[in-house]
Formats: structure tokens, C-alpha cells, sequence
């Protein structure tokens, strides 16, 4: 059976991208899971549940800025080890904004590769 594109499915990535909190100076992360309604995204500090953001996130060649609003956001610790410590980090779920056309075509693009990369069985 070949795998369909499901808009609401958490694709799992990793994908670097920058956070900007309103007022804030914007902070590096990484992106775990991606859909096209949000993103679960991996960074340096706590943020505020309700806090309007950007994403700014590389889609394949195209660099998508994402309007958002952070639903979630707790701490965790990686499981990677660091210069012998474990380095602490927050885990965010976001909620994006409606979606400008241009985004959204590049965002359901990059989604829709990601389900023809790994077809079910």
C-alpha cells in the first residue's frame, strides 16, 4: 500500500532553525517534529505558553519564516552528553498562525517529500 499525505501527522525531522519570541533576541534550535499545523522544537530556555513567534526553518533549498504561538514548552534533558554533562534543554510545541500561501505550498511540499522518501510497506 503506498503511503498518503496526511496534513495532521508529526513527520519526525531534525532540522535547525531559529526561534524568535516577540521582543526577544531570536534563539537557535533544533526541529523535531514537523506538521502542518505546528512544529516541536528543541532550544536553550523555557518559553511562556500563549507567546506569538517565528520559525524560521530551512524546507529542503527553500527558508521558511513560520508565524506561530507556543502551546507548550518544558524542560528536559538531552540525551547526548556534552564535554561529560548532560546539557539541559526545552522541548516547545507551536501552533502555527494561518499560513501565507507561498509558506504553505513549500511547507505541504517538503512534508509531502518526506512521505514519498519513506513509503509504508
Amino acid at each position: 500500500m503506498e503511503s498518503e499525505f496526511n496534513p495532521r501527522y508529526r513527520h519526525p525531522v531534525d532540522l535547525r532553525g531559529s526561534l524568535q519570541v516577540a521582543g526577544r533576541t531570536p534563539i537557535e534550535g533544533r526541529v523535531r517534529n514537523l506538521s502542518m499545523a505546528g512544529a516541536m522544537i528543541e532550544h536553550a530556555y523555557r518559553l511562556i505558553a500563549g507567546q506569538p513567534c517565528l520559525l524560521c526553518v530551512a524546507l529542503g533549498d527553500q527558508e521558511v519564516v513560520l508565524e506561530a504561538r507556543v502551546v507548550w514548552s518544558k524542560p528536559f534533558t538531552e540525551p547526548t552528553v556534552h564535554a561529560g554533562e548532560a546539557v539541559p534543554v526545552c522541548r516547545s510545541g507551536l501552533q502555527f498562525a494561518a499560513l501565507p500561501e507561498l509558506a504553505e505550498i513549500h511547507l505541504r511540499a517538503f512534508l509531502a517529500s518526506l512521505v514519498a522518501a519513506h513509503p509504508s510497506p
